[in-house]
């Protein structure tokens, strides 16, 4: 290997690690700030406020991103009660919705889910360009203190049931012990 082709070989592995060396060092733009046109949620409403387990509940909703819109993902409390009133215990829910819509999503509930009382606090919006921007109910958002995009609504809470007795329950043999 002639030296020429050596010290270009060996720029380029160096550019190539000094590139990636210099990626890690920068944070991501999602971290960095805020997005710069963040979306609007209006009309968010639920199907009912008391559901059966085993069923489902609607979530509808508006959005609107300049930036377009890639999922909408549910931001959902537990709501724990105490001495103190209710506390709550916020989680991501798995469900997603895409593109500017109306149509919303379904939580469904599995037969087995002991009953609950839930609030949906806000709605995580990811626009096409990747920003991921959490929009809170705006009374959340005032009892938390959190500065952020908010949307005005009835209160979202919703309350699980006991579902119907199973009514083919599994039945144990042990006649494999004879």
């Amino acid at each position: 290997m002639t030296s020429l082709k050596f010290s270009r070989r060996f720029a380029l592995s160096l550019l190539a690690s000094l590139s990636a060396t210099v990626a890690l060092a920068l944070p991501s733009t999602a971290l960095a700030a805020s997005d710069p046109n963040p979306p609007s949620i209006s009309n968010v409403t639920i199907s009912a406020t008391t559901v059966t387990a085993g069923s489902t509940l609607h979530v509808g909703y508006s959005v609107d991103d300049p930036d377009g819109v890639r999922s909408v993902t549910p931001i959902v409390e537990v709501l724990v009660e105490n001495d103190t009133g209710d506390h709550g215990i916020s989680s991501r829910l798995a469900f997603s919705s895409t593109g500017n819509t109306t149509a919303g999503f379904d939580i469904s509930t599995s037969p087995s889910d002991r009953p609950c009382r839930y609030r949906i606090i806000g709605l995580g919006v990811t626009d096409s360009l990747g920003w991921v921007t959490d929009v809170y109910d705006t009374t959340y958002a005032e009892e938390k203190g959190l500065d952020c995009p908010t949307f005005t609504t009835d209160p979202l809470e919703y309350e699980v049931t006991e579902g119907p007795e199973d009514q083919n329950p599994p039945t144990v043999s042990l006649d494999w012990l004879h």
